[in-house]
């Protein structure tokens, strides 16, 4: 019966911090969304070129989907999750540092893989 309790309570505390870990990765990459064209204008780029930069996020995370569940399983759960968040801060602060717009590409789409990656393998734990 201790046993038991045990286990429920571990396995709330690691629900608990996927979701956070979850809200809080999503929030940033939610939050960059509507301000992102209005950056990519100060590059002095087309409007095709600044919707591409909004799109390449979605290809990003289309191409990464199945592949994330793989390295998942691989490299294990945990490993993956701070990986993930890992390359999510750094492709965050590349595309704040880009001084040229296709800096800024690579690194939104270095944003979508992560994303892709975390949010697989957290459903994966879950």
């Amino acid at each position: 019966m201790a046993i038991q309790r045990i286990r429920t309570l571990k396995g709330n505390r690691v629900l608990l911090l996927i979701c956070i870990q979850i809200v809080i990765i999503q929030m940033g990459h939610g939050i960059i969304a509507p301000i992102l064209p209005l950056y990519a204008q100060t590059f002095d780029v087309s409007v095709m070129l600044i919707g591409f930069l909004v799109s390449v996020y979605g290809l990003a995370r289309i191409i990464t989907d199945l592949p994330a569940g793989r390295l998942a399983e691989r490299f294990g759960r945990r490993s993956m999750l701070i990986f993930a968040s890992v390359i999510t801060g750094l492709s965050s602060l590349g595309m704040a540092l880009s001084t040229e717009f296709w800096q800024l590409i690579v690194f939104r789409f270095l944003l979508g893989v992560s994303s892709a990656i975390h949010v697989v393998t957290a459903q994966i734990a879950l």
